[in-house]
């Protein structure tokens, strides 16, 4: 959660981005004001992302947290030859 004490005097608004530094495991996107995270398909391991919030004047704040998707065993299939 991010603050802005201006918003409350002259309405002004923050806009935000996000950054993660292990796409292979995970996407991620602002959707309307949320964060959207999206696992890659058989991935497992760590990111970190970063989400950071920008006002008008251009100043910034940002935050990180560690994602960990841990491996699971998945069952066999069958595979044409």
């Amino acid at each position: 959660y991010f603050f802005d004490p201006d918003s409350l005097l002259n309405g002004d608004q923050l806009t935000f981005t996000v950054d993660v530094n292990n796409t292979d495991l995970v996407s991620a996107s602002i959707v309307n004001g949320s964060l959207r995270l999206v696992l890659q398909p058989d991935a497992s391991g760590i990111a970190t992302v970063t989400v950071r919030a920008t006002d008008r004047a251009g100043n910034t704040i940002s935050d990180s947290f560690d994602l960990v998707v841990g491996a699971t065993n998945d069952g066999p299939r069958a595979v044409n030859d």
